[in-house]
């Protein structure tokens, strides 16, 4: 192979097309399905939720606004200011005690619903019209608090074993790229690596060792011997020729 400078520019765009590469192979660990229905269920049973739903409900038969739209229906203005309102939600911030490990005492975690769950709030509230998607784990029953924290504690261990292995694979990337000083060199001592090369630069490697490779066709077609050639160059310059 012809040599190729391993630049800054080329480092840099090996290493962000090997970290693309690990994404693929390697995702970010996702909450586990078991995981998801257990905040889901946790969150269906909450004293608070059950509330909130039972007074939604109760406000609705009473013909306080219309259900799903909010309209108002007919009450007093100030009556009605601060009623419980459902909506439907793709997701929900789930936030739980870090243990000191941060200056924040929570730590949150996105759990991603596969269908659209109903929750319930204050439409005086300033969370966006009751919308609010934040649950702390303590307002679970303890029974589904236990649930819920196994497998946080479950995700949170498989999660941390992935990222040690992520970094593990980026500083190893970044040792050799930071070792050689040409694009042969990396590739000799990783020929997997050719899939994170620019194209650009592999062309410019096949393309030289062509040309390479046809100057000697060239000189074994005319049976030309560089090596007298050289010798009789050499020769001439000796005699002042």
């Amino acid at each position: 192979m012809a040599s190729v400078r391993m630049t800054n520019d080329l480092r840099e765009t090996i290493k962000r097309n090997s970290r693309a590469a690990h994404t693929v192979a390697s995702p970010r660990p996702a909450p586990s399905t078991a995981f998801v229905q257990s905040v889901k269920q946790a969150i269906l049973q909450a004293p608070a939720h059950l509330a909130q739903k039972a007074y939604y409900d109760s406000s609705c038969s009473a013909g306080l606004y219309h259900p799903d739209t909010d309209t108002r229906g007919g009450a007093p203005h100030g009556y009605n200011e601060a009623l419980i309102v459902r909506t439907t939600v793709p997701s929900i911030e789930l936030y739980y005690k870090n243990g000191g490990k941060s200056h924040r005492p929570y730590d949150d975690l996105t759990i991603q619903f596969p269908t659209q769950l109903a929750i319930y709030g204050s439409s005086a509230s300033n969370t966006s019209y009751g919308r609010s998607r934040t649950y702390y784990i303590e307002q679970f029953l303890p029974e589904d608090q236990l649930l819920v924290t196994a497998h946080l504690t479950s995700y949170k261990t498989g999660l941390d074993e992935w990222a040690t292995k992520k970094v593990a694979y980026d500083g190893q990337i970044l040792d050799l790229l930071n070792g050689v000083t040409t694009l042969k060199q990396m590739l000799e001592i990783w020929p997997g690596g050719e899939s994170l090369v620019p194209s650009d630069k592999l062309q410019q490697l096949h393309v030289k060792v062509t040309r390479l490779a046809r100057a000697k066709e060239i000189a074994d077609e005319v049976c030309f011997d560089a090596s007298l050639a050289n010798q009789t160059v050499l020769t001439a310059k000796m005699l002042g020729g």
